[in-house]
């Protein structure tokens, strides 16, 4: 049995529902195409705002790397005028750190001169004085482990220790 075919308002129906289907989702696909560009236009003006600050950046980043090397010469040219200006001072004759470095050095000359006659009368003559005991406390005192700081008496520290300790030996010698 064969079926008769349907009639053409039934045709007609089925077809304007499948068209409507179809142009539901043409003006769905227009919408989000529409929306799509709309966030492209959005992301190309950020990319050009963004652009333009790279390149700002660019240019203050070359005006700043000049001006950084403008400033480390002149930094420079300053240190090195502050050396000269330190040496001319120290050694202008009537500077006050000349003088003041002048009379130290004179000092820590008596100061050695002073224990050296000290010391070589402690071992001349042991028997009145303390000898070798004094020699030791001496040491302890003037070792240069002590004076590692850097002080100015550092040098004279290490001067002191050799002295004693070469006396010492010819003392026990």
């Amino acid at each position: 049995m064969k079926k008769a075919p349907p009639p053409a308002q039934q045709l007609s129906l089925t077809l304007s529902v499948e068209a409507s289907a179809d142009l539901a989702q043409l003006q769905a696909a227009q919408w989000h195409l529409e929306e799509m560009q709309a966030e492209l236009l959005a992301t190309q003006q950020a990319l050009a705002t963004l652009e333009a600050r790279y390149a700002t950046l660019e240019a203050r980043t070359a005006k700043n790397k000049k001006l950084q090397g403008y400033w480390e010469r002149r930094a420079k040219q300053a240190e090195a005028d502050r050396d000269r200006l330190y040496q001319t001072r120290l050694e202008d004759v009537d500077h006050p750190l000349r003088t003041e470095c002048q009379r130290l050095r004179i000092e820590a000359d008596d100061l050695r001169r002073t224990l050296r006659q000290w010391v070589e009368r402690t071992l001349s003559a042991p028997e009145r004085g303390a000898g070798k005991d004094v020699l030791t406390k001496l040491l302890v005192v003037a070792h240069p482990d002590k004076w590692s700081q850097g002080q100015p008496a550092s040098e004279l520290a290490h001067e002191l220790s050799l002295l004693i300790n070469t006396m010492r030996e010819g003392a026990t010698a």
